[in-house]
């Protein structure tokens, strides 16, 4: 009978709708992530948490130089898995660590494994810090870079007078991610949180990529590659998932994008239905700015337009910046008429 009973409310939390899987989660982060777990167990384990887990030890192996050495190779890798990331996870909350921890249980994977991929994106950008640029990963020149496209068109610019957020997504881990793509309805039980929902693939436990939230929230994550790290940052999807969790303004969310220090270098571009505005906030470890939308309309790529944190970006070849251009300017043309 509990058997039963448990599988009719399984069904009633989830859905899949043209291949896209929606779900309903709710009480404390852990018991959201069990719940997680518990309704997508089948796509997490071919999704990208078992995907992203190694593919930074891959780039490492498929390294020049030095590292075309198979024990320096394996040298490196071992320092990565057993100091680097150990001394990043450090830095982590505690309710940030059982949370990963309960979903590594409930899937039945290491801890290890799930905690590689939560740091996996700001880790890739670390490895490009120290990396000889394109000598180093010739695998990530041009096509596999990160390559998100945001907009944003404020009531007064659009026919029906409503906001209009518009997000493009495309990552290294294609392939995995949109296989697995899942809508995930969360309602925390914790003190000052808000219900929020997040865009994303199965088994991601953290809502900073792409998410927004019932205050009228929306956020979006823009990966930047620029020479300023922090071993003492924390992942950018954590300072994502605390802002669509507590933030009810774009001036709450700025405060906590100032307040968490990053490992690498990112924008989020945010949007306020009740504000009717839009802001991008551009970050390195050590610098937060704001930049505001114009005539109604702000859009973003992935390279920073401050002056100050544009100066030391690290862009890899000239057709990585016309893409990158390219992508800001068409997105205004698609979206005018």
């Amino acid at each position: 009978m509990n058997n039963r009973i448990s599988s009719q409310t399984a069904q009633l939390d989830r859905r899949l709708i043209r291949g896209i899987r929606f779900i309903r989660v709710k009480g404390s982060s852990q018991e959201r992530f069990k719940a997680h777990v518990a309704l997508l167990r089948e796509e997490i384990l071919t999704g990208p948490v078992t995907g992203l887990a190694r593919k930074n030890e891959w780039l490492i192996r498929k390294g020049h130089g030095l590292v075309r050495f198979s024990p320096i190779a394996q040298a490196v890798v071992l320092a990565y898995r057993h100091l680097l990331l150990p001394y990043l996870d450090s830095h982590l909350a505690r309710q940030e660590r059982e949370t990963i921890q309960a979903g590594a249980e409930a899937i039945g994977l290491p801890y290890d494994m799930c905690r590689e991929t939560l740091f996996q994106p700001d880790v890739m950008m670390l490895l490009a810090r120290f990396s000889l640029s394109q000598h180093f990963l010739p695998e990530w020149i041009p096509a596999a870079f990160p390559g998100c496209t945001s907009a944003v068109a404020l009531k007064e610019w659009t026919r029906n007078g409503k906001l209009l957020a518009c997000r493009n997504l495309d990552y290294p881990a294609v392939g995995h991610w949109e296989k697995n793509a899942t809508v995930v309805f969360n309602e925390p039980s914790e003190k000052g949180e808000i219900p929020y929902v997040s865009l994303t693939a199965a088994g991601v436990a953290f809502s900073g990529i792409t998410s927004m939230n019932s205050e009228g929230l929306t956020l979006s994550a823009h990966a930047h590659f620029a020479k300023e790290i922090s071993l003492r940052g924390i992942p950018i999807v954590l300072i994502g998932d605390e802002i669509i969790r507590t933030a009810r303004t774009l001036g709450q969310a700025v405060d906590i994008a100032r307040k968490r220090k990053t490992i690498a270098n990112w924008s989020f571009v945010m949007s306020s239905g009740k504000e009717n505005e839009a802001i991008v906030i551009e970050m390195t470890p050590s610098k937060v700015q704001v930049r505001n939308a114009q005539d109604g309309f702000i859009s973003h790529t992935n390279y920073f337009h401050h002056p100050e944190l544009r100066k030391d970006e690290t862009l890899f070849c000239g057709g990585y910046c016309e893409d990158l251009i390219g992508r800001f300017c068409r997105i205004r043309q698609i979206l005018e008429p």
